[in-house]
């Protein structure tokens, strides 16, 4: 399953809430962009996604996304590629224009593992 992270930056200028909070939805928006553009890449499949702000940073993009999917028989590399530039295109059609967007998608081989357990005494 596509899965991918849209982290925005919050430009220092902004003090009003409301202002903050507009950068919150224009981020928001721009993942549920991204979202419907890459399932349609992805064969329809559902898209995981996350916002995130980031934290402090110097010469990052306003908004970055970061996507992964596991590697399976029916995507390529050059499905990969699709899925990236769509996101990209799609990020640069929501954002202003003086904002920077940045896209990059990979293709994970094998499993995610996982450990859970109580701790013991």
């Amino acid at each position: 399953m596509p899965e991918f992270v849209l982290r925005y930056k919050v430009p220092a200028e902004l003090d009003l809430d409301n202002e903050v909070e507009g950068v919150k939805r224009q981020a928001m928006e721009i993942a549920k962009a991204v979202q419907s553009a890459v399932s349609k890449v992805f064969f329809g499949w559902e898209v995981i996604f996350e916002v995130r702000e980031f934290g402090p940073c110097a010469g990052q993009p306003d908004f970055a996304v970061t996507g992964w999917i596991t590697q399976r028989n029916e995507v390529t590399l050059e499905v990969v590629l699709q899925g990236q530039a769509a996101a990209l295109a799609t990020m640069q059609e929501h954002a202003f224009d003086y904002q920077r967007v940045e896209a990059w998608w990979q293709m994970v081989q094998g499993k995610w593992g996982c450990a859970q357990g109580l701790k013991q005494p």
